[in-house]
């Protein structure tokens, strides 16, 4: 149970605002733009104020990445950025931080709690998406392939920017980029 999730109902309950993130008008414009180019290739999520997040399958992503730079109400062609993440003690634990108080950020954590992995989806990569033409951004979540490795696609014939951040995660995380041009350790 999330401190978090309660006030909100309590919020709710009194008529105040719902803490969870809303889109703005602009944000539903791209939601309704992705669903139309990407259908149900793609889940999206309200991720903060005006923010939009989309998870899509690893066995679409090529497919999808292409739809989201090539389609002409879309038109991703810039990637900012793109993170491994690993979610193994995902809500866990908490960051340590310099004089930090047990009342202060991330007191949601539930340290009795077993790992929230989802079966055996423990990493994931993120892109960071812009659109200079529209000028709107998206997140992309992909999970990794369950196996001995993680895996997932390049998305460097997408976007060639793609080859140092996936070097990167392949470097931090040991995640596995298949068909990626050079995928080595970034300092040897």
């Amino acid at each position: 149970h999330h401190p978090a999730a309660a006030q909100d109902r309590a919020l709710r309950r009194r008529g105040g605002r719902s803490l969870r993130p809303r889109l703005s008008t602009a944000s539903d414009t791209l939601a309704a733009d992705l669903r139309a180019v990407c259908g149900e290739r793609i889940v999206l999520h309200p991720s903060g104020l005006n923010e939009l997040s989309a998870e899509v399958p690893s066995a679409d992503l090529l497919a999808v990445a292409a739809l989201l730079r090539d389609a002409p109400t879309l038109q991703f062609a810039q990637l900012i950025d793109v993170a491994g993440v690993d979610f193994l003690d995902y809500g866990r634990s908490e960051w340590q931080a310099q004089g930090a108080t047990g009342s202060g950020f991330s007191r949601g954590v539930d340290r009795a709690a077993g790992h929230t992995l989802r079966g055996e989806r423990r990493f994931a990569v993120v892109y960071q998406l812009l659109s200079v033409v529209h000028n709107r951004r998206v997140r992309l979540r992909v999970w990794c392939e369950a196996g001995a490795d993680p895996v997932v696609d390049s998305v460097t014939g997408v976007w060639a920017g793609a080859n140092w951040f996936e070097r990167e995660a392949f470097d931090l995380f040991g995640i596995l980029f298949r068909g990626h041009p050079d995928l080595r350790r970034l300092l040897t």
